[in-house]
Order: structure tokens, then C-alpha cells, then sequence
């Protein structure tokens, strides 16, 4: 009786790993369907970003209405700008960290063949963000409801709460910690990544390897680049709009969301092509990321160079700054994906380096731009601060397609990374149970000697 429950659980065994195989066969070549946890990640992040954004937006139109001198003073009652200047800065630390944030959580979650169109629906929630806040944000600052532009900022609070309450509950660190992922779902995605146990161990972030890695620096200097013409349009646009095509704020608003219209629907387009492209082996990783950041900095940059030859030709110029705007989507399929694909492993912390870097010309590009129109704005003095940011958009893709790779980097390997192998930390972190000189000896088929063992008697785990 006992042989022969010995030899059941011997057969229940080995289907179970039959099983196993085919369930890996079937999910590493036939991925589950669009409604898995890894695309509520995706769906969640583009809402979050779409929120950041709004409310990083919104202080752009909201700030037209809150200086305007023209409205009518509340009664006797003092209004000042302090309070509201100081509450748009205290929310930018808590966005600062959503970039690196949702990378370190996209290397966990998303297959490397669907980073393009993942990355592409989630960074795309920026401009859908955009697109929604500042129509909706003109139509409030010219209101009554809540003494109108007050609104604004009270209306993305409430979707930023109602946001992180269900973040809370349908987003999980990995797939392993998800409660309710299915398992064909979540052996694909741990094959596809090659996921283990051993992954979760404590790594090392080899700081040496990164700061002399010329594709690291390819992503920092084109993300700084990437962000110098966009955060002048975004910051600016507006102001554009009013005082050199003269439109008035309800308008203005409208205008102003069209060309990030185009950037999130292009950005979705591209992402999906891009991914097409790479399933098929079409393009190499390296040359998809090339390709499509180049149509999405090359292309802006002789949109928004031409946009300052306009002049005040209204529908020159917003078909221009469209384009500007609108091809910069492509780069969510470019550089963005840069830091999953050559380290993994460490694409939060390479995220959150870049992305600190990226926000200087967060500041600095309107600095520059008050500075160069000086409160006297003509069409000469905003062809200057459109061809500053071509030429930046020039130097920064340059850079970046001469030495990008798509491939992962030999220091996102964690076993040499770490300068140990998995085994020699399993050894030390008492995995392997404690260590007996004379046991391994025996196991060798060696004779221990005296004294304390060496490294070197114990082949099969050093």
C-alpha cells in the first residue's frame, strides 16, 4: 500500500509538471486578453497621470483669471496671491515622484513586447489630462459655480482622492503579491520576464556602471531636451494664445488643449506600431526606440521653428504648434521605454534620476522665457524662444540616437551587479540551512580536515 501511494504521488507529480509546461507553452505564445491586472496597472497609471497633469495645468488658465485686473473685487474682502502660489508648488514635490514610481512598477508588470503600447497608455494620460483640464478649467475661471476659478482646483482635488482610493485597492507591488491575477496571466508575465524568486532579493544599485553608460546619458540628456519644448508650451501656450493671436480665455482654453488632443491619440498610435514593428521583427528594440524618437523630437522641432515665422497668422500657427505638440507622442515609444529596456531591474531609480534632471526645464524654460519677451511681447521675441527650443530638441536627439541600445546592459544583471552569486547570498542569508564542514565534505566525496572550511571545499555552492 505504501509503494503504491508512493507511485501515485510519483505519476500526480509528474502531470502537474506537464501541466506546468504546457501553461507555459500556451501563455508565453498566446498572451491573456486585454482585461488582466497588468492592464488595469495601465489604465489606473493613465489615470493618475491624467490627474497630475490637470492639476498641474489648470494653474496655467486659473492664473489668467486670478490676476486678471479687470474682475471685479469681491466686495471689501483682500485677496492675495500667496496662498494660491504656495498650494500649486506643494503639490509638485508628490507629482515628482509618479514617473519613477510607475517605471519601477512597469518592470515588474509589463512584458517587453508590450512596453510600447503599455507605456504609450499610460504617459499618454498626461495629455488627456491636459486635453480635459484646461477647456474645463476656462469654462470654470468664467463661472460663478464656488466664485469661479476657485472650482478649479477643488474639482481635481476631489478625482485626485477618489483616485487613490481605488489605487489603493486594484494595485498590487508584483505579480506574485496579487491577490486576484489570474494564473495563465501571471505565468506569462513571469516568463516573459524571467522572474523568479531570486529576483526579489536585495540589489545593489551599481552606481558606477550607471554613471558611465553611454545609453544611461543618452536617455538624461534627451529627457532634459524633451522637456525644455514641452514644458515651454505648456507653461506658455496659453499666454501665447492671448496675447499674440489674441484670443480671449474661453478660446484660448479650447486652442490651447487641441495640439495635446493630438499628442495623446498620436502617442497611442505609435505605440501600438511601434510594438507591431518589434513582435514581428521588423525594427530591432534599438532602432524602434530611434525611429520614433526621432519623429518625436526632429519632427517638433521644425513645427515649433516654423511656428515663430507665422507671425499672427492664427491658423499657421496653431496648424504648427499642433504638429509640435501632436508628434511629440512618438517619444513615448522612444527614449521613455529607454530605461526598461536596457536595465530593468533598476528602471525606477533610473527614471527618478533623469526625471529629477528633466524637471529643471520645468522652471528654467519659463524663466527664460519671461526674460526674452520682458513684458512687451512681439513675434520676433517669441521666434527667439521657439528656436531655442529647436535647437535644444536638435542637440538632445542627436545625442540620443548616436548612442542608445535597446538591449539590457550587463549591469542589470543582479548576480554581477551584486558582485556575488545567488547561491552565496542564499548560503548567508541561511537558506540553505546551517553549514556543516563535515556534511559537505561527505558530499563531495572528499575527507574533511581539521580546522575551519574554505570556499574552495564546497564547488557545488561557491
Amino acid at each position: 500500500a505504501v509503494h503504491d501511494r508512493r507511485r501515485t504521488n510519483e505519476v500526480l507529480k509528474k502531470m502537474s509538471e506537464e501541466e506546468e509546461v504546457l501553461v507555459d507553452t500556451v501563455a508565453v505564445t498566446l498572451p491573456p486578453g486585454c482585461c488582466g491586472a497588468r492592464h488595469i496597472l495601465a489604465f489606473m497609471g493613465f489615470l493618475g497621470f491624467a490627474n497630475v497633469y490637470a492639476m498641474r495645468v489648470n494653474l496655467s488658465v486659473a492664473i489668467v483669471a486670478m490676476v486678471n485686473n479687470t474682475a471685479i473685487p469681491h466686495a471689501n474682502k483682500t485677496e492675495v496671491d500667496v496662498c494660491p502660489t504656495h498650494s500649486g508648488n506643494s503639490t509638485k514635490p508628490s507629482e515628482g515622484v509618479t514617473f519613477p514610481a510607475m517605471n519601477a512598477l512597469m518592470a515588474k508588470w509589463v512584458p517587453p513586447l508590450e512596453r510600447s503600447k503599455m507605456s504609450s497608455l499610460v504617459y499618454a494620460g498626461s495629455q488627456f489630462g491636459t486635453v480635459v483640464s484646461l477647456p474645463i478649467s476656462g469654462l470654470l475661471c468664467q463661472s460663478s459655480f464656488l466664485k469661479g476659478w476657485p472650482a478649479v482646483f477643488y474639482l481635481f482635488g476631489v478625482l485626485g482622492l477618489l483616485w487613490f482610493f481605488a489605487w489603493m485597492f486594484l494595485i498590487h507591488n508584483s505579480p506574485e503579491s496579487h491577490p486576484r491575477i489570474c494564473l495563465d496571466e501571471k505565468i506569462y508575465i513571469q516568463t516573459s520576464l524571467n522572474q523568479t524568486p531570486d529576483n526579489t532579493k536585495v540589489q545593489v544599485i551599481p552606481w558606477r556602471h550607471i554613471l558611465t553608460s553611454l545609453p544611461f546619458w543618452a536617455i538624461f540628456i534627451v529627457h532634459i531636451a524633451q522637456n525644455w519644448g514641452f514644458y515651454t508650451l505648456l507653461t506658455e501656450l496659453p499666454t501665447y494664445m492671448k496675447n499674440i493671436l489674441h484670443f480671449n480665455i474661453a478660446q484660448d482654453s479650447f486652442v490651447s488643449a487641441l495640439p495635446y488632443l493630438l499628442m495623446w491619440l498620436f502617442s497611442i498610435i505609435a505605440g501600438q506600431v511601434a510594438d507591431y514593428l518589434r513582435t514581428r521583427g521588423t525594427l530591432s528594440t534599438t532602432a524602434t526606440r530611434r525611429i520614433f524618437n526621432s519623429i518625436g523630437i526632429y519632427g517638433p522641432m521644425v513645427c515649433i521653428v516654423l511656428a515663430g515665422y507665422a507671425g499672427c497668422n492664427r491658423d499657421a500657427a496653431i496648424g504648427l504648434l499642433c504638429g509640435a505638440v501632436g508628434l511629440n507622442g512618438a517619444v513615448y515609444s522612444g527614449y521613455m521605454n529607454s530605461h526598461l529596456d536596457i536595465a530593468p531591474n533598476f528602471a525606477g531609480t533610473l527614471m527618478g534620476i533623469t526625471n529629477t534632471a528633466a524637471t529643471i526645464p520645468g522652471f528654467v524654460a519659463p524663466q527664460v522665457v519671461g526674460y526674452l519677451i520682458k513684458g512687451k511681447e512681439t513675434v520676433r521675441q517669441w521666434k527667439l524662444v521657439f528656436w531655442i527650443a529647436g535647437i535644444v530638441y536638435f542637440v538632445g536627439n542627436t545625442f540620443y540616437i548616436i548612442f542608445i541600445s535597446g538591449e539590457q546592459q550587463h549591469w542589470n544583471d543582479l548576480e554581477k551587479s551584486n558582485g556575488y552569486s545567488r547561491k552565496t547570498e542564499a548560503v548567508h542569508t541561511g537558506q540553505y540551512g546551517s553549514f556543516n564542514p563535515q556534511d559537505a565534505s561527505s558530499a563531495s566525496g572528499q575527507t574533511s580536515s581539521a580546522g575551519p572550511a574554505s570556499p574552495t571545499n564546497f564547488p557545488e555552492i561557491f
